[in-house]
């Protein structure tokens, strides 16, 4: 079991992020465009380079928003832009691995009758349930925020990994920087970085699943029902076709309880899966099951 609350990039700072974001763009400038290869030298500082690791006098080489160097005896480059940090401490930043930030909710949409919805009444070759949107992709959807980029700045956070907290299949998250820029374009770092997952039916308009017997039994069949899809040529569709399509990807489950991460588990053995869990915190009251897992753990 292995057990995380943040991840530690080194590339990823916090104390000078006005100098990070000067690289190439593909957008157009208004005003004057600075060509400047955007490398910095932070020197005489205090720098946190791993858990345990502390450089005092250190120097921190940037380029092009990206850490070089850095360390006791860093080379630097001659046209570097040289900052005197003395009295300053460099940390890695934080790096939330569940959020939401800056995708929008899914709306609940209005029933137009009383009659109970069986199927998706979305328009086009989708699946039958709208609980299941693994077809959801975060980065294409994603707004960057500046109130709530500078909240998250604020305590020590310098990216998380956001998606769309909604359904049992919620599509992929995002892993996104939360600099002042205030242009998506510069913001998404990994535009596919995780499959999400919970028994949480969300904001679908069907009543089905309404318990949670239901929603592992949508989930067991829709990984039987991916499974076929594979071998088949007959049908197309979308929901399907994303869901094998983020196979690859890791995938995080969002638990209510510890007994939530147990039924989650076995369902993870039965196909051959694996996933990282994102906990209520309550794990320690099922600690031996939640070992055997060999599970990651977002607590």
């Amino acid at each position: 079991m292995r057990i995380s609350s943040f991840w530690l990039p080194a590339a990823i700072l916090l104390i000078f992020q006005p100098f990070l974001i000067s690289a190439q763009s593909t957008q157009p400038t208004n005003g004057v465009l600075d060509e400047r290869s955007g490398l910095h030298a932070f020197t005489n500082a205090t720098i946190t380079v791993s858990p345990g690791v502390v450089v005092e006098g250190g120097t921190l080489l940037i380029r092009d928003g990206k850490v070089e160097a850095a360390g006791k005896n860093v080379s630097i480059p001659t046209g570097t832009v040289v900052h005197d940090a003395s009295g300053e401490y460099i940390y890695a930043a934080f790096v939330d691995p569940f959020s939401s930030y800056g995708v929008p909710t899914r709306s609940r949409r209005e029933r137009e009758s009383d009659y109970e919805q069986l199927d998706s009444e979305l328009k086009g070759p989708w699946g039958w349930n709208e609980a299941l949107v693994p077809e959801f992709h975060a980065a294409t959807n994603f707004v960057a925020d500046d109130s709530k980029a500078s909240s998250l700045r604020k305590a020590g956070f310098g990216a998380v990994m956001t998606h769309r907290r909604d359904g049992i299949a919620r599509g992929t998250g995002a892993v996104v920087m939360l600099h002042d820029e205030g242009m998506e374009n510069n913001s998404v770092v990994v535009d596919e970085a995780a499959s999400v997952f919970s028994f949480r039916k969300g904001n679908s308009p069907q009543p089905y699943p309404s318990s949670l017997m239901g929603a592992i039994a949508l989930l067991r069949q829709s990984e039987y029902d991916a499974r076929w899809y594979e071998t088949q040529d007959r049908e197309y569709n979308i929901t399907l076709e994303a869901w094998n399509r983020n196979g690859q990807l890791p995938r995080f489950f969002e638990v209510g309880d510890v007994l939530d991460l147990i039924r989650a588990q076995k369902i993870a053995e039965e196909f051959g899966l694996e996933y990282t869990y994102v906990t209520a915190g309550d794990d320690y009251q099922r600690l031996d099951a939640v070992k055997a897992t060999g599970s990651s753990l977002i607590i």
